[in-house]
């Protein structure tokens, strides 16, 4: 016969299964809690991150407020300079011009009164408007060069922008063309004319000048027109404009006047070489020795 069941044993079971469950929700809630800790920590963190970053900010702004009106009286100072020493340049600059008027027209009177005077007073004019001491005026071709559209005048890693080398290009084409006289923007070239850049500035003969760069050629417009493209310095500026989209254009001009440069021009020059025979007269008359040397510095 078996043994009757023990109703406290199945009680027994029911209550350790219950207790089981309940010590593993508490262990669950204890992780729970324990894994809370750190996300708060981490968000404390965060904001304690934020507010010092602010206070900073709001410190340089502070600091920069303060200085600002330092750096704009600054600024103010040095564009006050510029403008002064720019119209100093201008009234120096009128002052040359009238001197050369006068020089000229004294030079005029005195070699004009005799047949020997009038051929050097040609061949002067003709040096001085190949140097640019004077003035010039005659039929032509006008190169234009601007920046791309879009392009940011003040930034100097624009490739749409004009570079001094394109300038130099459009001169140097000139020149290889036959242009007899050039200026840009009004700046007459001569022979130690530089033209290079400072910043986003191009300067001509040591003048900043803004785009469009207006590049006027004394010459055969329509020959210079035509031998302009087939120079090497054509060629060059011509890929600018294809890469890059620089604006060039051309246009004939009937009269062109550039003015004389005002740039230091060479004091000194060499007076060439005379026949033996020259050479010997006119050393015999001045009582001197024909040996003498053939060539000689002259001040101009």
């Amino acid at each position: 016969m078996p043994a009757p069941r023990d109703p406290a044993a199945s009680m027994a079971l029911l209550t350790e299964l219950v207790r089981d469950d309940a010590a593993e929700e508490y262990a669950e809630a204890a992780r729970r809690h324990r894994g809370a800790r750190p996300a708060r920590t981490t968000r404390v963190a965060f904001v304690l991150t934020c507010a010092a970053v602010a206070g900073v900010l709001a410190l340089a702004v502070v600091q920069r407020q303060a200085v600002a009106p330092e750096a704009e009286k600054a600024r103010q100072v040095l564009v006050d300079r510029v403008a002064r020493t720019q119209e100093e340049i201008a009234a120096l600059e009128a002052d040359i011009a009238r001197t050369r008027a006068d020089l000229a027209a004294a030079q005029e009177v005195l070699l004009a009164q005799s047949d020997e005077g009038a051929a050097l007073a040609e061949r002067i004019g003709s040096l001085e408007a190949a140097t640019g001491y004077t003035a010039v005026q005659g039929p032509g071709l006008v190169v234009v060069l601007d920046s791309a559209d879009g392009t940011d005048p003040a930034a100097t890693d624009d490739p749409g922008r004009v570079l001094d080398t394109d300038v130099q290009n459009a001169v140097n084409a000139l020149w290889a063309s036959g242009a007899e006289a050039i200026a840009v923007n009004g700046v007459r070239l001569t022979s130690t004319t530089a033209i290079r850049s400072a910043g986003a500035a191009i300067l001509v003969d040591f003048r900043p000048l803004l785009p469009p760069y207006r590049v006027e050629a004394i010459g055969d417009g329509a020959a210079l027109a035509v031998a302009f493209p087939r120079t090497t310095s054509g060629n060059e500026l011509d890929d600018v404009v294809q890469q890059f989209g620089v604006k060039l254009s051309f246009e004939q001009a009937t009269s062109l006047t550039l003015p004389a440069s005002t740039a230091l021009l060479p004091v000194r020059a060499r007076v060439p070489s005379l026949g033996a025979d020259t050479v010997a007269g006119s050393s015999a008359s001045a009582g001197a020795d024909p040996d003498a040397g053939t060539s000689k510095e002259a001040g101009s």
